[in-house]
């Protein structure tokens, strides 16, 4: 008898009160420093319907990064908004961070950009203030290996950036 309460009764009583699952914001980047080519690659998971929403506000239109109504300015929305967002600095130094492409897995945007010219990492600097203006609970988990160190951040609205020394 105890088991049905469990299984039946209280999913139900959950339900009728009103108690909701709260939805979790949160991305995913991987910064790899490549050192024969002297570059930081980096990947961006995003959820699509997040980005969705902070591409909307930005720009004051509707966009369909991702689907199959994508435009060319679409990912131009896109390419402004990371590089209006997500700053990257190497030794102290800024470095512009280069778009390269997209590729849509399940509902997660995938963003893969790099770095260039960067002959040594002795610390990396990572500003990131994506979808802040419209879900100030989004956290941003950064998963660096430089050199075969690996290490890791987690930014949020109210500390959109730190820095890793290596």
């Amino acid at each position: 008898m105890s088991r049905f309460l469990v299984y039946c009764w209280v999913p139900l009583l959950l339900a009728f009160t009103g108690v909701e699952t709260h939805k979790f914001y949160v991305s995913v980047n991987q910064i790899y420093y490549e050192a024969s080519k002297k570059e930081l690659q980096i990947t961006s998971r995003f959820f699509l319907d997040d980005l969705t929403l902070a591409l909307d506000k930005e720009n004051n239109t509707l966009t369909y990064v991702g689907t199959e109504r994508e435009t060319p300015q679409d990912v131009t929305y896109l390419q402004n908004y990371l590089k209006k967002h997500f700053h990257v600095k190497v030794n102290g130094k800024a470095h512009e961070v280069r778009f390269v492409t997209q590729e849509l897995e399940d509902d997660v945007l995938i963003c893969y950009l790099k770095i260039k010219e960067v002959s040594k990492v002795q610390s990396i600097e990572v500003h990131h203030t994506l979808f802040y203006q419209v879900l100030p609970e989004q956290q941003h988990i950064i998963h660096t290996n430089i050199n075969g160190q690996k290490k890791s951040l987690l930014l949020t609205a109210s500390k959109p950036k730190d820095v890793l020394k290596y």
